[in-house]
């Protein structure tokens, strides 16, 4: 009978837990392991947030967006990238549009996938969204 009282608790217990309070979870994380994790559920209010904490953007987030087509989350990307850039060295500079050559490389090459029907996570109307918020994103070397 004991065994059966136990049972019943572990069951309330292993409740699967709502996209809220998945969400609520998230971001008690650090900023980098919360930025990851935004990043791999698509999630733009943690990735903002983890940027305001400091984390870094790598590449690998932009590619790992724009192969699903997160036009929400590209556009935080990007922010946050332009606004780290700013009052940076010419070096920190160079590196950041190295980033937003790969990653704009990397965006034609989904859009021919996308074309040829190969790729089909992000459609073709999202790809084209997010190229023009890199082309808004330019930076100007004056």
């Amino acid at each position: 009978m004991k065994a059966k009282n136990v049972f019943e608790g572990i069951k309330d217990v292993l409740k699967p837990k709502g996209v809220e309070q998945i969400h609520k979870d998230l971001l008690n994380l650090a900023p980098h392991a919360l930025m990851k994790k935004s990043v791999d559920i698509g999630f733009a209010k943690g990735i903002k947030i983890a940027i305001e904490r400091g984390a870094e953007i790598y590449t690998i987030f932009l590619v790992n967006r724009l192969m699903n087509g997160d036009v929400e989350s590209i556009k935080e990307l990007v922010k946050g990238e332009l606004a780290g850039a700013i009052d940076k060295s010419y070096q920190s500079l160079q590196i950041l549009n190295a980033k937003y050559y790969t990653a704009r490389d990397f965006l034609n090459k989904t859009i021919r996938s996308v074309k040829n029907g190969v790729q089909k996570k992000a459609t073709l109307e999202e790809l084209e969204e997010i190229k023009k918020i890199f082309d808004n994103a330019k930076i100007k070397w004056s």
